[in-house]
């Protein structure tokens, strides 16, 4: 049994799906790129309780994992849809121009004369990520590539976004602001093309915990 607090600020990196077997193992969904945190040994909470990995193994994009003190099928199907969280202290620091997907989460996304186009939903992972945006309860993408996302400010939840020519409008934010001034789009993608024209130097990368 750890010693350790609960976390104060819990990330998700994982959700048990259900049991498997009859000995108190779980199948479990990740939701980080590192596998680390679900190796024996590992520390994962669920709701205030921290359960250590005793044993594990990869199968089919998701992970078996047996805890410490689970023993029978009954015990581990009280897991079940249960959210595994790690302290986002315990996260590794990135380096410039990548972010973790929960940091993104419930930024403001802002033109250069500071209108909030949105709120930061969630995030789809790729080369490059997209920023998935709530605008007046309706959905919208915007591709994170650096040419446009003039800054990334975490620690006062904004992200400033000057779009090329057409992002708004295909996005369906051009109504929030108007005809909007930006960067030429030759060269670079465009929503519905998140890969064409991409150098690798212009992407803005995200990161999975």
């Amino acid at each position: 049994m750890s010693s350790q607090l609960p976390p104060t600020d819990p990330v998700l990196v994982g959700c048990v799906i259900r049991p498997r077997g009859i000995i108190g193992e779980v199948i479990v969904e990740p939701l980080s790129d590192h596998p680390s945190r679900f190796e024996a040994g590992a520390e994962l909470w669920l709701d205030e309780n921290c359960m250590t990995v005793a044993e594990s193994r990869h199968d089919k994009g998701r992970w078996i994992l047996l805890f410490d003190g689970l023993t029978s099928r009954d015990a581990a199907e009280e897991l079940r849809g249960g959210e595994l969280v790690v302290d986002a202290s315990a996260l590794p620091p990135l380096d410039d121009d990548r972010y973790y997907f929960h940091d993104l989460v419930g930024c403001c996304l802002e033109d250069s004369r500071g209108t909030c186009l949105g709120m930061v939903t969630g995030v789809v992972p790729g080369i490059p990520g997209w920023l998935e945006i709530d605008h007046e309860g309706k959905s919208a993408l915007i591709p994170m590539v650096r040419a446009f996302l003039r800054e990334v400010d975490l620690a006062a939840k904004r992200i400033v976004l000057d779009p090329p020519t057409g992002l708004l409008e295909a996005s369906g934010l051009a109504d929030k602001v108007g005809d909007s001034e930006g960067v030429d789009s030759e060269g670079v993608a465009g929503a519905g093309t998140p890969e064409d024209g991409v150098e690798s130097s212009n992407r803005v990368e995200v990161d999975a915990v």
